[in-house]
């Protein structure tokens, strides 16, 4: 016959130390989840880029400028939802004063997004998301996207 075994009721330390391990690998899911979430647009932001780079190339070629004095450039989208290309050249020799661009891209007929697909809905106010220097362009909402 088997001797007398007294149940034991409450919560073991292993279980607690179970339980813990149990909710820090769930957060550690959720973040990485809601990483993956910001860099599956990475593709749509990386196309958006891409033609922005065709669209400087277009404006060097009609403006004849060369591409070593080309600076710095964004793209500006109004709270109207109108946006504009802006390119800030170097000044050529013997002037002071840096050359800047303004391209209207509604008059374009730009067909790329001007806001990274992060965006939801669009800014109440003036947005940068796509900065151009170092000879390319870089979203600047998300990190992820470069």
């Amino acid at each position: 016959m088997r001797p007398f075994r007294r149940r034991r009721a409450g919560i073991a330390l292993i279980d607690l130390a179970l339980v813990l391990v149990l909710v820090f690998v769930a957060g550690a899911a959720v973040i990485k989840g809601k990483d993956y979430q910001k860099a599956r647009y990475r593709n749509i932001c990386y196309r958006n880029q891409e033609s922005a780079d065709a669209l400087v190339w277009k404006v060097l070629y009609e403006k004849k400028m060369e591409v070593p004095r080309l600076s710095a450039g964004y793209m500006l989208r109004d709270a109207d939802g109108h946006g504009k290309l802006i390119l800030i050249f170097l000044p050529p020799p013997g002037e002071n004063a840096p050359e800047e661009v303004i391209v209207d891209l509604t008059e374009r007929g730009y067909s790329s997004d001007i806001l990274c697909p992060l965006h939801r809905e669009p800014p109440p106010t003036p947005a940068i998301d796509y900065w151009y220097a170092a000879g390319r362009w870089w979203c600047l909402y998300d990190h992820r996207h470069n």
